[in-house]
Order: structure tokens, then C-alpha cells, then sequence
């Protein structure tokens, strides 16, 4: 079983000035239900000019500020680490193996990040669970050649136009693999790894579509034909 990595997070800054500091403060981060500060440590960027803090320096820093700061850090890392391991490349050890690791390491941080956001009024976020489920009706219902947003829409029970929005966000939070705009299709990606294959199946219905779109507007040529030889 997989451990949590950014369970605990130490955010680095200089403080006040990005630059010259002159002081040197990690915030150390902890994550329960919401992130919370336990402690910090405070260093001079400079200690070799001979002095130490002083309480002079403590009432200089201005710790809601620094904590504001170093939370805002946090929240740009955990959005870097989450970008860099939706897009990360396979590895080169068992391929099965490495893409329940990368996946792992996804959901980590897709936990991580909810917990930065700030606590809304009204109906909570949906699961991961939930929308790797709807990805799945979804895709299941595309490869059955059926409405796949429709069949969406019965499982929840609910109309089509709501139904699409939760595909909308399968795709953003990376359980459904991206189709051009306006086509269907796409593959759960928490189903099975996702390969060269499967891509060169979305671009073939890619292009079918822009096929069957454009004869759909050019003039049927017999027609046209037959038209002339009646004038």
C-alpha cells in the first residue's frame, strides 16, 4: 500500500524581500481535512556577520504575513508537482507497474490541492471515484456506438446538458482522455494505461468525423448532374 508523499510539505522563502531575505524561513505544512502550519523555523540569510537573532528581529517579522506567503508557495507547488505527473512519461520498468505508480501519485496530489481550496456553501465537489465511474459509462456507451453524453445522462439521472458538464470535468480533472472539440469519445484513463494504440484510434474517429462533416456539406455531385442536363 502507497504512502501519502505531500502529507507533510516544508515551503522555503526569504523574508521580507525574495532576494536578499536578510531573513531565511521554512514553513513546515501539515494536511488533515485542510493544510495547517505546526511550525516554522527562522535563520539569518547571513550569519557569518557575527550576530544572532535578536528579539528586535522577531518583532520585525510579521508572521500572518509570512504564513500567507508560504501558503500561497504551497499551493503553486502542489499545482507544478500535479501538472508534472498528469503529463509524466512512462518509465523503464514494469509499464503496468509504473502507470499505478504515476496514477498514485496523481490522486495524491489531486488530495492535496482540494485541501488548499477554500470551503464553499452548498454542494460538495464530486469524488474522483464518482467521475472515473461516469468516464466509464461514458466511454463504455461511445465504443457501443450509443450517445455516450446521454447514457451519462441516465446514469445519473439527470438531463443532458448537466450530463455533459460532468464530462466536462472527468476531462479537466484527468479521468477521461481529451477528444478534439465537439467530437465524442475518449478513454478512462484510471481504467487501463493509456497507449500509442489508443491515441491513434482518437485521431482515426478525429478524422472520420472532419470527413463525414465535410461531406455532410459539400452538394451531392449526381445531383448537381442532373440538374444541368435538365437546364
Amino acid at each position: 500500500m502507497s504512502t501519502d508523499p505531500w502529507r507533510d510539505v516544508a515551503i522555503s522563502l526569504r523574508w521580507p524581500d525574495e532576494e536578499r531575505g536578510p531573513y531565511a524561513v521554512e514553513v513546515r505544512f501539515h494536511r488533515g481535512e485542510r493544510w495547517q502550519a505546526p511550525g516554522l523555523s527562522i535563520d539569518l540569510l547571513s550569519p557569518a556577520e557575527g550576530r544572532s537573532l535578536e528579539t528586535a528581529d522577531l518583532r520585525r517579522l510579521a508572521m500572518p504575513a509570512i504564513a500567507q506567503r508560504a501558503y500561497e508557495k504551497l499551493v503553486d507547488h502542489l499545482q507544478v508537482e500535479h501538472a508534472k505527473a498528469l503529463a509524466a512519461a512512462p518509465g523503464a520498468g514494469d509499464e503496468q507497474l509504473d502507470y499505478r505508480e504515476r496514477l498514485a501519485a496523481v490522486r495524491h496530489l489531486e488530495e492535496a490541492l482540494e485541501a488548499t481550496r477554500p470551503r464553499k456553501a452548498g454542494r460538495p465537489p464530486m469524488a474522483r471515484a464518482a467521475l472515473e465511474r461516469i468516464a466509464e459509462v461514458y466511454s463504455a456507451a461511445y465504443a457501443r456506438g450509443e450517445s455516450p453524453t446521454q447514457a451519462v445522462a441516465a446514469y445519473l439521472g439527470c438531463d443532458k446538458a448537466t450530463a455533459a458538464r460532468r464530462v466536462a470535468l472527468c476531462r479537466k480533472r484527468g479521468v477521461l482522455l481529451a477528444t478534439g472539440r465537439g467530437l465524442a469519445g475518449g478513454i478512462p484513463i484510471p481504467m487501463r494505461r493509456v497507449r500509442a494504440h489508443d491515441l491513434d484510434v482518437l485521431n482515426l474517429n478525429k478524422e472520420r468525423g472532419r470527413a463525414l462533416r465535410t461531406t455532410a456539406q459539400e452538394p451531392d455531385a449526381e445531383a448537381v448532374g442532373d440538374g444541368e442536363k435538365e437546364r
